[in-house]
């Protein structure tokens, strides 16, 4: 999976939303931003919808892979994207900087 496209779904004024594109960031990462609105008249639009029915960002889709919650996020760009061992020393170190970020 290392090479496909890496799209982060995003409202950019949600705080959970904005975790995950500081771990892209971080981990150095290609990505492309896509901002969903969230509110307003048209609602949330039906192909986010699809993508995840809970209508919740940030989502991060990175190939076929789609991955929702901030947290897992985290996770699989930590696992999976970007430049190695940026975000730990290992996993119990992720989840002391998830626990920071809540």
């Amino acid at each position: 999976l290392g090479m496909q496209e890496v799209t982060l779904y995003t409202n950019k004024m949600c705080p959970f939303a904005q975790k995950a594109w500081v771990a892209l960031e971080e981990k150095q990462v290609e990505y492309e931003m896509v901002e969903v609105g969230l509110y307003g008249s048209g609602g949330k639009p039906s192909w986010f919808l699809d993508m995840n029915p809970k209508g919740q960002v940030p989502v991060l889709k990175h190939g076929d892979e789609v991955v929702v919650e901030s947290d897992d996020i985290i996770k699989y760009i930590d696992k999976n994207l970007g430049k190695p061992s940026e975000l730990k020393g290992g996993d119990d170190e992720v989840e002391q900087w998830l626990k920071l970020l809540r």
